[in-house]
């Protein structure tokens, strides 16, 4: 696990402001023709300051997947009881954790994008790896099993999946904030986890 501290409140807003900043830009053109100081002059920010938050220019275009310890924590714990419950305030906390709850329709497909761009592609997965190798820990915790016990994969599997469909669906438009893709990726998933989870018993 990572301790990943919180930012100030101004400091986040510049940080969220350097990714808009970023985002907009890459909706134009490509990541490659794209420079520092052009991220910097959208975000209204100076290139010092933009190196404050971020050690690349690649950095701003992708979200901090990183898990806060906390978040990891409650989940691994059972701080909520019920199954679907925890994986839904695990997947909300980890989406307020990167602001994507501010991020709109427009911004995800944009994100989708960059996720694609073969530039930042090694990078991506990179993350990606880390972040489910920490959620498999804590849902191992959280079931009392080996983190490579076939059951730790499976609810490793479940979250994915829901944080997965509510990206989707903010992809499509089909929800106006991630917030929103999230309550309706819940609604959607819900039936189906709670009788997957009682079959399984």
């Amino acid at each position: 696990m990572v301790d990943v501290r919180p930012l100030s409140p101004r400091a986040q807003r510049t940080v969220t402001d350097i990714r808009r900043a970023a985002l907009a830009l890459a909706a134009e053109h490509a990541i490659d023709e794209i420079s520092v100081d052009d991220i910097a002059a959208a975000a209204n920010v100076s290139r010092r300051t933009f190196f404050n938050y971020f050690s690349t220019k690649n950095e701003a275009f992708l979200p901090d997947l990183r898990i806060p310890d906390d978040i990891l924590e409650r989940f691994a714990s059972g701080g909520e009881r019920d199954l679907f419950d925890a994986i839904y305030a695990f997947v909300c906390a980890r989406a307020d954790s990167i602001c994507a709850s501010e991020f709109t329709p427009d911004d995800i497909a944009v994100i989708h994008a960059i996720l694609s761009d073969p530039v930042l592609r090694p990078a991506v997965v990179e993350r990606q790896e880390r972040v489910t190798a920490d959620i498999r820990r804590a849902a191992a915790r959280r079931l009392d099993v080996d983190e490579n016990d076939p059951r730790a994969y499976g609810l490793t599997a479940l979250v994915i999946a829901f944080e997965q469909l509510a990206m989707k669906m903010g992809h499509l438009g089909e929800a106006r904030t991630m917030r929103a893709a999230i309550e309706a990726a819940a609604a959607a998933l819900r039936p189906f986890i709670v009788a997957t989870v009682k079959e399984g018993k």
